[in-house]
């Protein structure tokens, strides 16, 4: 890929040779300065990589590949009528007429740490010239962050939904080429997705974004690690062919915007705990959350001194503590009022405050159920792809079976996950049946891939199963999970999250079960100020 090494402030980035071989095949080279096969240019750096794909004169994509100082493809045929090359080769049409600016971008580095940039360069030359020159066509945004410990992402908004993805037109103009001004079949929206994110040292650093040269006011969101920061420019960026432009962005005096929330009520947002909770016997601070968000205990049932698993907690005299006990007398979990999980986390200190256990008309309005049951709010949910209100799907994570929630706000779509789901919220009738987990067509996500949603505030609720006494129900084959709330009686049932082994999901309304039942608990704490 084309690497940039910047300061950048006027970019023509690299000439190459033709060079006609005796059997007919053309050979492309690129004029390295030093050993380092980089190319000097306007005090921008720039340099080929082995493995770097262009498109020439339709077929398929020529590789680069590095021989000291030139970078040369084979495998071209000589042509009377000329050449024609693009690269990135993925981002050409077949016939070579059109560059598409893609909307979602990767983050990536060479061996050195430095940011790889796809910049679009074209480049043509009439038959028998032994000179092909690639031109830049679009421009470079330089984005100086500093403030911020960690970057997520970083999203570019033009305001006046002015296009800076989508499809640009070449005009090779007598080997000058430029790209048409109008962009189709795109939006007015560039992320650049940082896989599991990119440390900010104390003194910045710069994120470099392809743009297509275009007039206009941009918004930049730089995304941490669970707050974003936005900053609007105060005037349009005319981003012409061939230069890059240099944005400082410094967090200061900026108001932090929390993202990975979710809604539970008209007025009220959430950010769940990392995930399930756990109390361990005898340890010196019992209380913790599993340490990932697809982890439980199989073979728990409180016997060997861990907990996953509880009957609903009450104040009662007699009642266990915090429902740790594998009695299944209704009586033994009775008491006056509920007693918080939460409220033991907040006690321990270690694990921040403000967590407490979500209530069943919370749990209604997280899963779009609140306004048929009570005529309350339901939560936005997000879109992806086309679908827009998407809240939750079924999935596996790591090989685990559960709930995937999809956040409320500023949510994208990771470029590092390729398996889109085909079905959001509740699934279709004919999806649950029997072995619902191992029929139906539910995505599933590697580890790696489940980071990437992570890191875009997805919450992950594995179907843990549960216990009457010491007897479990579900597995990884045949998966269900209960999640309890803090809404119930404490003289008889209370509500609880359910999702079945044949697919159904109870969130809200009559779904009350028995105070002796244990079943997981993943608290949650309301979002209002940054930490």
């Amino acid at each position: 890929m084309k690497k940039i090494l910047l300061p950048l402030v006027a970019i023509m980035l690299s000439m190459a040779a033709c060079q006609k071989e005796d059997n007919g095949i053309l050979r492309l080279e690129v004029e390295h300065y030093a050993n380092d096969a980089k190319v000097h240019l306007s005090n921008a750096y720039a340099a080929w990589d082995n493995g770097d794909k262009i498109w020439i004169n339709g077929g398929d994509p020529k590789t680069v590949t590095i021989s000291g100082n030139t970078a040369s493809i084979a495998g071209v045929t000589e042509s009377s009528t000329g050449y024609k090359a693009i690269y990135p080769a993925d981002w050409a049409n077949t016939s070579g007429t059109t560059i598409t600016y893609p909307k979602a971008l990767k983050y990536e580095t060479n061996d050195n740490g430095e940011q790889i940039i796809n910049a679009p360069m074209v480049a043509c030359a009439a038959a028998g010239t032994d000179v092909l020159k690639f031109k830049n066509v679009g421009s470079i945004l330089a984005i100086n962050v500093t403030g911020v410990s960690k970057v997520i992402k970083i999203k570019v908004i033009a305001e006046d939904n002015t296009p800076i993805n989508g499809t640009a037109t070449i005009n090779y103009n007598d080997e000058r080429p430029t790209l048409g001004s109008t962009l189709t079949n795109g939006s007015n929206t560039v992320i650049l997705f940082c896989h599991n994110g990119v440390t900010v040292p104390d003194g910045g650093k710069t994120f470099y974004i392809a743009m297509p040269p275009v007039s206009a006011k941009l918004t930049i969101r730089v995304y941490g690690e669970n707050y974003y920061y936005g900053n609007t420019q105060a005037t349009s960026h005319s981003m012409q062919a061939n230069y890059g432009y240099n944005v400082p962005f410094n967090t200061v005096g900026l108001d932090p915007e929390p993202y990975g929330v979710f809604q539970v009520s008209a007025d009220k947002i959430v950010k769940f705990a990392p995930g399930n909770l756990r109390y361990t016997e005898g340890a010196t601070n019992p209380w913790s959350f599993c340490s990932t968000q697809y982890e439980f205990n199989y073979d728990n049932g409180g016997a060997n001194g861990v907990w996953d698993y509880f009957g609903w907690s009450t104040d009662g005299p007699t009642s266990f503590s915090y429902g740790m006990s594998q009695s299944m007398e209704r009586g033994d979990f009775r008491g006056q009022n509920f007693k918080d999980w939460g409220d033991a986390v907040n006690a321990q200190g270690n694990l921040g405050t403000g967590w407490r256990t979500f209530t069943e008309p919370e749990l209604a309005c997280l899963f779009g159920n609140a306004n048929w049951l009570y005529g309350g709010v339901d939560r936005p949910g997000v879109t992806i792809g086309n679908t827009t209100g998407c809240l939750y799907i079924h999935a596996r994570v790591n090989n685990v079976a559960g709930l995937i929630l999809f956040p409320d706000n500023d949510f994208d779509w990771p470029i590092y996950v390729a398996q889109q789901p085909t079905h959001y919220n509740y699934p279709p009738s004919d999806w649950r049946t029997y072995n619902f987990w191992n029929t139906a067509p539910i995505p599933s996500y590697t580890l790696a891939e489940w980071t990437s949603l992570e890191l875009e505030g997805c919450v992950f609720l594995p179907a843990a199963g549960y216990y009457v006494g010491s007897s479990r129900y579900g597995s990884n084959y045949s998966p269900e999970g209960q999640y309890w709330t803090s809404s119930g009686d404490p003289d008889g049932s209370c509500f609880y999250l359910g999702f079945s082994q044949y697919g159904y999901v109870f969130a809200g309304g009559y779904n009350d079960a028995s105070l002796y039942c244990r079943y997981s608990v993943r608290l949650v704490r309301d979002v209002e100020d940054p930490e």
